[in-house]
């Protein structure tokens, strides 16, 4: 079961280990949809639930696509997104979209040859998104309903990815190796422009419009085997692998300070009832204890 709650501004992932929880607050006018609402993915089921956080009960299910595994929410509380993994080397290649003021699955979206989607972050109006078989990370724009832009980071099972407000820095976990990807969007090495004195300038070669060009410089940080969630704030790593230590990186990509022997890969647990009225047990890293 694996449980996700996020919190405005600030990212965060719950792990327990069969359906994923995503909190949503947002106003809908539909009666049948709560705000705020909690988002349940029911992996074995294939389905989304829509539950009630006051009383814990289900309003709505819908289908949420083959092997759904993380799940975010535009801005607007509208629509849910959802990434169908597969595991690594998987042929699914869509992230299913939920209506959640209509309680209905709306056109997945296609991503070609990217493959195994798993994590998912919104920001700047566009769904960023991690596809494992790739080895990379993709952005989806709503208004084009088009992938425009990717990015390879060269690691093992590429997983979760939160990006920061300012969409110049980019953080994901690579599980398999052992690293935190640290993308930064930079300004390239300079380069003279034109052709040689006295020669006739060719089309094109003056420098671009609005400044110097912006690229993408990728920094991996080892971070323990089995790296795989982290807070999106200091990119604190929680390892899933036997021996598991968590390193806390600090603004420059190196890791600031290591913990051994943390056995659980979680810093702060939650305990509460789910859907089904069973006790349920979670994490959160890198926040306090909640009553």
């Amino acid at each position: 079961m694996t449980k996700r709650w996020m919190n405005p501004g600030r990212s965060s992932i719950w792990r327990a280990g069969a359906y994923g929880v995503f909190l949503l607050g947002a106003n809908f006018t539909a009666a049948q949809t709560p705000s705020p609402a909690l988002l349940v993915l029911e992996k074995s089921d294939h389905s989304l639930a829509i539950v009630d956080p006051e009383n814990l009960q289900i309003v709505a299910r819908v289908a949420a696509g083959p092997d759904p595994h993380e799940i975010v929410a535009s801005p607007d509380g509208k629509l849910a997104y959802i990434s169908n993994y597969g595991g690594l080397d998987s042929a699914l290649n869509t992230i299913s979209v939920i209506d959640l003021a209509a309680q209905k699955a709306l056109p997945p979206i296609y991503l070609g040859a990217l493959r195994s989607a798993h994590g998912l972050a919104f920001a700047g109006g566009k769904l960023y998104f991690t596809v494992e078989t790739n080895k990379a990370i993709g952005r989806y724009d709503p208004a084009t309903q088009s992938i425009d832009w990717v990015l390879g980071t060269g690691q093992d099972r590429t997983h979760m990815v939160v990006v920061s407000e300012s969409l110049d820095r980019i953080v994901t976990s690579n599980v398999s190796s052992g690293t935190i990807s640290i993308i930064e969007q930079v300004s390239p090495p300079a380069t003279r422009f034109g052709p040689p004195p006295g020669s006739n300038a060719p089309p094109g070669s003056a420098p671009p419009a609005g400044g110097p060009r912006k690229t993408w410089r990728v920094t991996n940080v080892p971070a323990g085997h089995g790296a795989e969630g982290f807070h999106g704030d200091d990119h604190r790593c929680h390892e899933q692998a036997r021996d598991r230590n968590s390193a806390h990186f600090a603004a420059g990509g190196q890791p600031a300070e290591v913990h051994p022997g943390w056995k659980t890969g979680l810093d702060r647990r939650w305990r509460g009832r789910g859907p089904d009225g069973q006790q349920s047990r979670g994490a959160r890293c890198g926040y306090p204890e909640r009553s």
